[in-house]
């Protein structure tokens, strides 16, 4: 796979996310005190994320790990095999 260029619009998106990430990471690393549990900063990072209007990865995966649980239970896993 060879470069693939990108315009103007996809770079300043890519700055745009990198920024937002960046705001998240820094509340993250300012939170972490002996004692502070992982999900709590899980937590923040993704408020952080949703106050910018990201949707935070944690939140999409968990939601598809739930519909694909739904599916399991009505006996559609077979459909999902890897």
């Amino acid at each position: 796979m060879g470069i693939i260029l990108k315009n103007r619009r996809e770079i300043e998106l890519m700055r745009k996310a990198g920024r937002i990430v960046h705001a998240a990471l820094d509340a993250v690393e300012a939170a972490c005190v002996p004692g502070k549990s992982t999900w709590e900063l899980n937590r923040i990072a993704n408020q952080v994320l949703e106050a910018h209007g990201a949707l935070p990865e944690a939140v999409r995966a968990t939601t598809q790990r739930i519909a694909f649980a739904g599916e399991v239970q009505g006996g559609k896993a077979e459909e999902h095999a890897a």
